[in-house]
């Protein structure tokens, strides 16, 4: 009887540690994101540190699909932020992998920021920004997510 009342209450301790992470993961499907962003670019990570209640992560551009004047983005140059729930809500991803980021800006700092809604894969932000119209040139990339 001890055992199952010891299993009984681990199993809803962990069901509930799991309804709260796919709670905090509830996004608009990356289409819907893509559409409200006025930034979005494949890019490869280039460093990722831990900060605070994110990760803090060092991106190279690859390729820009949307890009708001305002931020002066590049492609080939890189660019650091903040990327919040990303344990939770996203895979994690290593140094040298790319991925497809559609940040935004955050107001208390004015600075670009993500989070593990809003990165998808580089494939994925292809297809979308192919969809809506936002694919102008060819990269000469076979998969169009950038150079290797």
């Amino acid at each position: 009887m001890r055992r199952f009342l010891l299993a009984a209450t681990v199993g809803v301790i962990a069901s509930l540690c799991m309804a709260d992470a796919a709670r905090a993961c509830s996004c608009a499907g990356p289409e819907q994101i893509y559409k409200d962003r006025k930034v979005a670019f494949t890019a490869r990570i280039v460093d990722k540190e831990r900060e605070g209640a994110g990760h803090l992560f060092t991106y190279q551009i690859l390729r820009i699909f949307k890009n708001q004047e305002r931020w002066g983005l590049k492609e080939g140059a890189e660019i650091t932020m903040p990327v919040f729930g990303y344990r939770l809500c996203a895979s994690p991803r290593k140094v040298g992998e790319r991925e497809g980021v559609m940040p935004y800006r955050d107001r208390e700092t004015d600075e670009l920021v993500a989070n593990g809604c809003t990165v998808t894969s580089p494939k994925s932000l292809l297809k979308i920004a192919q969809k809506n119209g936002d694919v102008q040139r060819d990269s000469g990339a076979a998969n169009g997510c950038g150079a290797a």
